[in-house]
């Protein structure tokens, strides 16, 4: 045991250095991430400070000089980012790095780093440094995770008050069931309607919406989403309900996802199916409250990068200029987006019941496929790279023609005829403008692919214009007797103000447009 008593003597405030880091990313990202997922981060952050720190023990021997080693190490790999956004900033920068050429910041910033490295094995007084740097980040991280602890005890506390109203509501149905088919509810994210895609985005051919209709799909063509966002559709189409009461439950400025992240996994429709004895199976996205779901029996992992990985390795490490050369992040992503085009086949295997939610990150942006799956270089703003024609379009078409594979293949599942509901949570935003909210850009938002298939079905029970709030509840009226009331088929908007994203706007009946007032001001 004498061989690894090297290990006691290491200084650990690297541990913390790593911690605060992941934390300091959780609020940097705000309610964007929820707390199992800030805790993962910063445990895998504190393991690679750890790992710097005993791989620079092994060079130096010496536990305080290791240990400020191995922080200066942690610190140039993921300050990067900031550096080159500093330089930016700087008049003169172009002269510098002409076209911003992180390359020549990249050798700009390795002499700092070096410098840095020397002065750590060099400096003298390096005991004394690394002691007191060690007192002030344990500090910041005590500080900064009661601070977290405090946060996220207060927005999951909200979120289980109002997913335990929602669970007292549904207790109330008598659900019951002759017969269990599978159900596969799959979100194509970012999927305009027909009339969208035609019109705005010039695509006259779209051969999807036909083959769903040769295999037996009703296409509702015009439908609309009833939010504009993600976190919103989905926390109301899963709780089969419109969900703007969340207005009275969160303050006015409020920034923080937490409550319709679990309203997304911890909804009414899979507590009526678990009753019926589903499985509830989720299979990872790469967007945060859909990765990964506590609440479903079986997450299936589809590819280790997901939205907040690859905006750290993009927007801070070292990773950043060597994107446009090894495409490492941009082939990571696109194996993540596209992974259930492919294994499709595994799921439908799992035995049933179940019911599969599948969120494909497809259309949305980045736009990192070309119409024939051709990879394209991978944009700096990430999620936020702005719509085009060509860019959406290319993106739109790769997307479909999986997607009609993938259908072929649940058509011919070997667990018998499934529920088959193939929708978009919202459309694009080519014509977006932050704080103008034309006609334009709301029909193209609000309008969404919508498709059924549900065997023995009548299709009066479907009409053109149904709304993903009410997808569910013809679905369990259908099939489990639950004689829940059609809901109007209403959209709402909320300012993409990040500090009004609950004030949701009035919307009238989708076959009009919004009317411009809000619900509350």
């Amino acid at each position: 045991m004498q061989r690894f008593n090297w290990i006691t003597q290491l200084a650990f405030y690297p541990l913390s250095l790593g911690a605060f880091l992941g934390i300091a990313i959780g609020f940097a990202l705000k309610g964007y991430m929820l707390f199992e997922q800030i805790s993962v981060l910063s445990g895998l952050l504190a393991l690679l400070a750890l790992s710097l720190n005993i791989i620079s023990y092994i060079f130096v021997r010496d536990a305080d000089r290791a240990a400020l080693l191995g922080s200066v190490v942690f610190l140039w790999i993921f300050s990067f980012g900031s550096f080159v956004n500093l330089i930016k900033g700087i008049p003169a920068a172009y002269y510098i790095a002409p076209d911003h050429n992180e390359i020549i910041y990249l050798i700009l910033y390795s002499i700092i780093g070096l410098l840095a490295i020397w002065f750590s094995c060099a400096e003298p007084k390096y005991r004394f440094i690394s002691r007191n740097l060690g007192r002030v980040v344990i500090f910041l991280f005590i500080v900064s995770l009661a601070w977290e602890v405090y946060d996220v005890s207060s927005a999951e506390s909200t979120a289980n008050l109002v997913t335990e109203m929602n669970r007292r509501i549904v207790s109330q149905l008598n659900v019951r069931a002759d017969w269990k088919p599978d159900i596969y509810y799959i979100i194509l994210d970012a999927t305009g309607s027909a009339d969208t895609l035609r019109n705005v985005y010039g695509i006259k051919d779209i051969e999807l919406f036909s083959h769903l209709r040769r295999l037996g799909f009703f296409v509702a063509d015009e439908s609309r989403s009833n939010y504009d966002r993600t976190m919103l559709s989905l926390s109301s189409s899963l709780n089969f309900s419109y969900i703007n009461y969340l207005q009275d439950w969160l303050p006015k400025h409020c920034t923080d996802f937490t409550v319709p992240f679990r309203l997304m996994q911890k909804n009414q429709l899979t507590y009526c199916l678990k009753k019926l004895g589903y499985k509830i199976v989720n299979v990872s996205s790469g967007f945060p409250p859909t990765e990964y779901n506590p609440y479903a029996d079986i997450n299936i992992s589809s590819g280790c990068c997901n939205d907040v990985y690859g905006a750290i390795a993009y927007g801070m490490t070292i990773q950043r200029p060597f994107e446009k050369y090894n495409h490492f992040l941009g082939d990571l992503i696109r194996e993540k987006k596209s992974w259930i085009f492919t294994h499709i086949d595994y799921v439908a295997h799992i035995k049933g019941p179940k019911f599969v939610f599948i969120h494909i990150l497809l259309p949305h942006p980045p736009f990192i496929f070309g119409a024939d799956g051709t990879a394209l270089p991978l944009d700096e703003r990430l999620e936020r790279e702005p719509y085009t024609i060509e860019k959406y379009g290319g993106q739109v078409s790769f997307a479909f023609s999986q997607a009609q594979t993938m259908i072929d293949s649940l058509m011919k599942a070997p667990n018998g005829p499934a529920i088959i509901v193939l929708q978009g949570d919202h459309g694009p935003a080519l014509n977006y403008s932050p704080y103008q909210y034309t006609d334009a850009y709301l029909k193209e938002r609000f309008g969404i692919l919508n498709a059924y298939f549900l065997p023995n079905c009548p299709a009066s029970r479907l009409y053109s214009s149904i709304s993903p709030v009410n997808t569910f509840r013809v679905i369990l009226n259908q099939y489990f007797r639950a004689n829940l009331p059609l809901l109007p088929d209403k959209s709402y908007y909320a300012p993409s103000n990040f500090y009004t994203q609950f004030r949701f706007w009035k919307g009238v009946d989708n076959t009009k447009m919004l009317e411009e007032k809000p619900l509350y001001q």
